[in-house]
């Protein structure tokens, strides 16, 4: 049983697709299907299933995987610990980063990374918090950027800033300094993402906190969808100012505080309990704080300082 048999079988389990694996490994289709059967073989048990639609673990398979992720994380723990002993951490690192900040985000660290970690095969992913949250325990991401959340208490979470929500709609629908309320919010039923989104749930429940139910005109799982619509003219919405800065800016939308109650969140950067942290790990994560230090005053949130 070698490392890049179990790498390649944990490629295989994260994309349901023998094919589609065998793409990204860079092996021929059969050549990756003798290496799965020879592991069955070694392991003395079934641990993929074939369906039409794709390939999914068995019970042995899902053992098998997550203790493969475990096992390369040591590895590249190992290589990365070497790579720092030469003065420039080495390794792979997935990071995910939520829709609402991915325009921020993401540009100014891989650029960052290029710079100061050269060595560093950086991958950024961009989704809404619960998608990453899902592939971020499945192994897909080292990291994640996502909003605080009860569902995370299975994961290792650093605080990284606290941010509030406004209300926005297109040019002129609010004037300078302007404030909102809950309940004339939830009366003009915003356009917001779909009910698994945690912005959405942070909405509902504070319009439930005083006694009103809170409904959607349209539901858009896409930032710069929702601002186009928003922008047309088609309602208001709620995202945090960080995400409409540059609309704002462009004149494209306006916005308002929302108060007297105020819509907080935070967000965490999160990993497995079994991600190891290295070397590389720790640089990303000192860039992605500098990152978000420098753009306190701008983009109107909150850095969590740490010691």
């Amino acid at each position: 049983m070698e490392l890049r048999h179990l790498r390649n079988f944990v490629t295989v389990v994260e994309q349901k697709s023998i094919s589609k694996a065998a793409n990204i490994v860079r092996l021929a289709q059969p050549a990756l299907s003798r290496q799965l059967q020879a592991l069955e073989n070694d392991l003395g048990a079934p641990l993929l299933v074939r369906h039409g639609w794709g390939i999914t673990p068995t019970p042995e398979g899902e053992v098998l995987a997550k203790s493969a992720r475990s096992l390369l994380d040591q590895a590249q723990a190992v290589r990365d610990a070497v790579g720092a002993a030469s003065g420039s951490p080495s390794g792979k690192l997935a990071i995910g980063v939520p829709s609402s900040m991915a325009e921020i985000v993401l540009p100014e660290l891989a650029l960052a990374a290029q710079r100061a970690l050269p060595r560093v095969e950086l991958r950024l992913v961009e989704g809404y918090s619960a998608t990453l949250r899902q592939r971020l325990l499945t192994g897909e991401l080292d990291a994640a950027i996502l909003y605080a959340d009860r569902r995370h208490s299975s994961l290792v979470t650093r605080p990284l800033l606290t941010e509030s929500l406004v209300a926005f709609g297109p040019a002129g629908a609010f004037g300078t300094e302007a404030a909102i309320s809950i309940e004339d919010l939830v009366a003009r039923n915003p356009i917001m993402p779909a009910s698994a989104n945690q912005l959405r749930a942070l909405f509902e429940e504070a319009a439930a906190n005083i006694g009103l139910t809170a409904t959607a005109a349209m539901e858009v799982d896409s930032v710069p969808a929702l601002l186009a619509l928003v922008a047309a003219g088609a309602g208001v919405s709620v995202l945090p100012y960080s995400s409409i800065r540059h609309a704002v800016e462009k004149g494209r939308v306006s916005y308002a505080r929302i108060s007297p109650q105020k819509l907080d969140r935070q967000l965490v950067l999160a990993r497995t309990q079994e991600r190891i942290e290295t070397p590389s790990w720790n640089g990303i994560v000192n860039l992605l704080c500098e990152i978000l230090s420098a753009g306190e005053q701008a983009y109107r949130w909150q850095v969590v300082k740490t010691e």
